[in-house]
């Protein structure tokens, strides 16, 4: 039998769940599969930039932290 059952998730809540049950590497293949389901480059441009003002803080708090 299948039926169907309409759920609200915040995204908090699924990406709190996904941080504490996957590895690394299956949360970036989830990243890759969403940005390959969605194929805007626009979602891949948002991401990308997303990613280089983390990496931009990273940097500024390893210098910081002395790492």
């Amino acid at each position: 039998m299948d039926f169907t059952v309409l759920t609200e998730l915040e995204s908090g809540d699924i990406a709190w769940e996904m941080s504490r049950q996957l590895t690394h590497e299956e949360m970036l293949d989830f990243v890759v599969h969403l940005d390959g389901f969605v194929s805007d480059w626009s979602f891949t441009e948002a991401i990308y930039e997303w990613a280089r003002e983390q990496h931009k803080e990273y940097l500024a708090e390893k210098e910081e932290y002395g790492f």
